[in-house]
């Protein structure tokens, strides 16, 4: 039923493969991981009997689904103004499981946009390599009385380090540029600031999942801790920690 994902992105699913024992507990295993992926409309795994009494033959079926996405919005922020955007998806890459997205938005006072892309098995193992390319530009309004223009790249890899337990690091590297149109009405720490500030941050963030589905949760918990460090080079001197729980 796979005729847009490649053969690869089914099996390497699988924890097992040909000549291997049989483990249903792996096999029930890479059965969530095919739902997960929200690449198919339907997932099931049978068997049957192989050539020999000692052989099953597992048959996987599976239906494609569209996975590419076309979105455009609108509405207003008080410090943007009237924002319009518009973006496009697509979490199956030419059948590859890539996921690529390209997003560009524009307001009374801001515009940008952004590039992200993830390949969920980096050098043909279960690492999700990926970079974010952005850039936004904010312009004075009443109330900010200074204009920032944000350009920068960050790269990203996830290592699972159990089923439920994942480790991802990355690293930041952006530029603000900072133009004061009203010093009267600035803080300190905005005036100070002026001009170009290049900010160099590796950060990592720990995550728990024992989602019963990505796709429709109903049951199980989500929850992650995220640090960034700022200070290798660049001007600017941090450190941010952030945490986010989730329970269904």
């Amino acid at each position: 039923g796979n005729v847009r994902t490649k053969d690869e992105v089914v099996r390497r699913e699988f924890d097992v493969g040909e000549g291997d024992a049989y483990n249903k507990v792996m096999v029930d295993r890479a059965e969530r991981r095919l739902k997960n992926l929200g690449y198919f409309k339907t997932v099931r795994i049978t068997n049957e009997p192989g050539t020999t009494p000692d052989r099953v033959v597992i048959n996987v079926d599976v239906e494609d689904q569209s996975t590419g996405q076309f979105s455009i919005g609108g509405g207003y922020s008080t410090s943007e103004g009237v924002l319009a955007e518009v973006g496009i998806q697509e979490s199956n890459l030419q059948g590859r499981g890539q996921y690529a997205r390209l997003r560009g938005s524009t307001g009374q006072w801001s515009r940008g946009v952004e590039l992200n892309f993830t390949e969920p098995y980096f050098l043909e193992r279960r690492l999700q390599g990926g970079f974010d390319l952005y850039s936004k530009e904010s312009d004075n309004s009443r109330f900010a009385y200074y204009s920032n223009v944000k350009t920068g790249a960050t790269l990203r890899l996830g290592v699972p380090l159990t089923e439920e337990f994942t480790v991802v690091g990355r690293y930041s590297l952006y530029n603000n540029n900072i133009k004061v149109t009203d010093s009267a009405n600035v803080s300190t720490a905005i005036s100070s600031s002026e001009g170009q500030n290049l900010t160099s941050a590796v950060g990592y963030t720990l995550e728990y999942n024992t989602l019963d589905s990505t796709i429709n949760p109903r049951n199980g918990g989500l929850s992650n801790l995220k640090q960034d460090i700022a200070g290798l080079g660049g001007d600017s001197r941090y450190i941010r920690t952030t945490t986010d729980v989730k329970f269904y």
